[in-house]
């Protein structure tokens, strides 16, 4: 009983991690953005559409403006486009390209978050509903 109930939660926790949108499964393995703004924007992401579908989130592609200022010091600036689907039910199947907008700022204080999502829009409305 208790191996069978243990063989349960390791089956749940090792296989729930396969069902989601995760950093690695939605964005290309070659992106530019830094660790904590693709952690930025994915949770964005999720928060604008809690209904897409597992992997249903997937990065199109991904430009960069490096703006330099005071001595060599960049602030960068990126706008990447997105592809999310989802299934209201398996017959209505649906989806959306998204921008976003946001930036990684120059800074050296590690307690301060040098990210920003500065704009989220998309192509056409995705009813979560």
């Amino acid at each position: 009983m208790i191996k069978n109930a243990l063989l349960l939660i390791m089956t749940f926790v090792f296989i729930q991690p396969a069902f989601a949108n995760t950093i690695d499964s939605v964005f290309k393995t070659q992106t530019i953005q830094s660790f904590e703004l693709r952690e930025s924007i994915l949770n964005r992401l999720l928060l604008s559409y809690p209904c897409a579908d597992h992997f249903g989130i997937t990065e199109i592609e991904t430009t960069v403006k490096a703006n330099e200022f005071d001595q060599g010091k960049t602030d960068y600036f990126y706008e990447s486009t997105f592809k999310i689907k989802a299934h209201f039910d398996k017959y209505h199947p649906s989806s959306v390209r998204v921008v976003v907008r946001s930036a990684l700022y120059y800074g050296q204080n590690p307690k301060v978050d040098w990210t920003e999502i500065i704009e989220v829009k998309s192509t056409s409305k995705l009813s979560c509903e």
